[in-house]
Formats: C-alpha cells, sequence, structure tokens
C-alpha cells in the first residue's frame, strides 16, 4: 500500500476548503444594506465575497455608486426611509425596530431645520405675490406654507416621542 506524500494530502484538502469558502462565506457574510444595494465586507482570508459572488464579479462593480439626483433630493428632505415599521414581526423584532428608530432620531432636527428654511424662504414670496396682486401664486404659495408648517408639526411630535422613549421609567 502506497502512501500519499504529505504535501500532496494537505494541498488537497486546501484546495477543497478553498473551494468551499464561497459557499459557506454566501452564509455567514455580514451584509449591511445600504441604499437598495448591499456593501461587502473582507472575508478573513483577504478575500472579498458579497451573497456568493467572488472577489473578481465585485472587482468589476462600479466604484461611483452616488444615488440619483431624485434619490438624493427625498432623502434630504424626507426622513421616513431612515425608520423601521415598528408595528409588525414578532416582539423582539418590534423592540429592535424600536431601538433603531430612537437611535435615528437624532437626525430629526436636521430636518427640521431644513424645513424651517423652506419655509423662511418661502413666506417672504408669498407676501410679495400677495402685494403684486397674483392670487392663484399667493395661493399656491400659500398652501405651500401650510403644508410646511404641518410637516414641522407632526416631525416635531414624532421626534418627541422617539426621544421620550428612551426615558421611560417604572418607578412611582
Amino acid at each position: 500500500m502506497k502512501s500519499e506524500p504529505v504535501e500532496s494530502v494537505a494541498s488537497t484538502s486546501m484546495q477543497r476548503s478553498v473551494r468551499d469558502m464561497p459557499r459557506v462565506w454566501a452564509r455567514s457574510i455580514l451584509a449591511v444594506r445600504t441604499m437598495g444595494s448591499f456593501e461587502c465586507r473582507t472575508a478573513p482570508a483577504g478575500l472579498r465575497s458579497c451573497m456568493g459572488e467572488t472577489s473578481a464579479t465585485v472587482a468589476k462593480a462600479p466604484t461611483d455608486r452616488r444615488p440619483p439626483l431624485r434619490q438624493s433630493i427625498y432623502r434630504s428632505l424626507f426622513y421616513g426611509w431612515m425608520f423601521r415599521d415598528a408595528d409588525s414581526g414578532t416582539a423582539l423584532e418590534r423592540a429592535l425596530a424600536l431601538r433603531h428608530n430612537q437611535a435615528q432620531a437624532r437626525w430629526m432636527p436636521v430636518y427640521l431645520v431644513r424645513w424651517l428654511a423652506i419655509g423662511f424662504m418661502l413666506w417672504p414670496v408669498e407676501q410679495a405675490s400677495e402685494a403684486m396682486a397674483l392670487p392663484a401664486l399667493s395661493v399656491v404659495l400659500a398652501l405651500g406654507l401650510i403644508y410646511v408648517a404641518m410637516y414641522l408639526l407632526l416631525a416635531t411630535v414624532f421626534w418627541a416621542f422617539l426621544r421620550g422613549g428612551r426615558h421611560r421609567g417604572g418607578g412611582s
């Protein structure tokens, strides 16, 4: 009976383990969801893998991943994309979603300031259109100001609710 040299046994097992790595990593990869796509993390051996892709396919991905202008404008004005639904799922999922939402509430003042600036820019334009006797434009701008005021009111209430949720006490 002829035994194989130790080097060939080691290289065969090494080849097998290297071949199986993408499947193992596909199950255990840490993928972070960012703007509708997945960001790949570096795997332990310096190789990159993202949901079963090898480093060759990841390298072909474009390097400029800026979102479209429409999406950027939407995300800079409306905050709903940052929050998770805390009303569905198991109790643990709801608690995790609420904790995530409370952590994301730190960005709400930024949105409030943006909408306050929009309101301060709309108000003089509305006053000028009313002074120039342009009733149609004045009505549209007045409705825009009402929308801004309601948005600010609701966003402030939501922010207060999310910030106030951290200080719940069980004392009497």
